[in-house]
């Protein structure tokens, strides 16, 4: 299977002006600085190579993937807004669209991976390429709160800590909390 990135996120999970209220900083001067700590911190939850293995803010992707032909389709990166297209290559190399009537998506929307059937009975083709959106909204405030909160402990330690940081002899890389804080959002596979 493979990934590829069509629109990134428009906007990250946490503002600016959050992110300096948590750090409770009053000046201009690391602005550019706590914003790029910011796209750190969301790279290390958000996307294909995240921890979460979930989008945060909408993004559109494409994945391809072979199929069983009678097997349901598990869409990775979640939670899913929507199922754009459903393309593959037909024996001349010619990109075929299949039909949305043929299919169902379930489970758009919410927090399980959306899960493609055929309704028509005929097989998938071997290999099919998703494009598909994701992310839980289009602003920051639609992200839930506990990762919105990992992201501003990430950044206050990025921001506070230019390195590796030791207490008592032991290397901590994240604060204290960051898991709990976004255990409850992996996406897991059995």
């Amino acid at each position: 299977m493979s990934l590829m990135l069509i629109t990134p996120p428009a906007t990250q999970p946490v503002t600016l002006d959050e992110a300096k209220a948590h750090l409770r900083v009053a000046y201009d001067d690391d602005d550019i600085y706590i914003t790029d700590l910011i796209t750190t911190a969301t790279a290390r939850l958000d996307g294909a190579y995240g921890l979460l293995g979930r989008c945060l803010i909408t993004q559109t992707w494409r994945t391809t993937m072979p199929v069983p032909s009678t097997a349901a389709i598990v869409l990775p990166l979640g939670p899913h807004q929507s199922v754009d297209a459903i393309t593959y290559l037909d024996d001349a190399r010619n990109t075929v669209t299949i039909d949305p009537e043929s299919y169902v998506v379930d489970y758009l929307g919410s927090t399980h991976p959306a899960v493609l059937t055929r309704v028509d009975g005929a097989p998938w083709p071997r290999t099919v390429s998703i494009t598909f959106t994701a992310g839980y909204g289009d602003i920051p405030d639609n992200v839930p709160f506990p990762l919105r909160s990992a992201i501003l402990l990430h950044v206050a330690h990025l921001f506070e800590n230019r390195e590796s940081t030791t207490t008592l002899g032991f290397l901590k890389e994240l604060p204290h909390g960051y898991a709990d804080l976004v255990t409850d959002y992996r996406a897991w596979a059995f």
